[in-house]
């Protein structure tokens, strides 16, 4: 084996491994995220809206170059149409 195939091998073979931990992590979490974390985002931003009504700033304009704002105190993103 070559020294630029052996490179490639090496690069190939930690590509794998780094996916495989991705998709392992991902299967480990889905049920947690579903579960426990969303619903618990999405009642923290409730809450926000309603004690704070949101501090929302310009962060950077989206792909479709739309501004975009994240809530200082929640982390909520928005993306306007103005």
């Amino acid at each position: 084996m070559s020294n630029r195939e052996q490179r490639k091998h090496i690069r190939d073979r930690r590509h794998q491994i780094d996916r495989e931990l991705h998709l392992e992590k991902q299967r480990l979490l889905a049920e947690y995220e579903r579960t426990v974390y969303y619903p618990a985002k999405k009642a923290l931003y409730s809450e926000c809206e309603q004690l704070t009504g949101h501090d929302y700033n310009f962060t950077d304009l989206s792909p479709l170059n739309r501004p975009m704002f994240v809530c200082q105190l929640c982390g909520k993103l928005e993306i306007r149409k103005e």
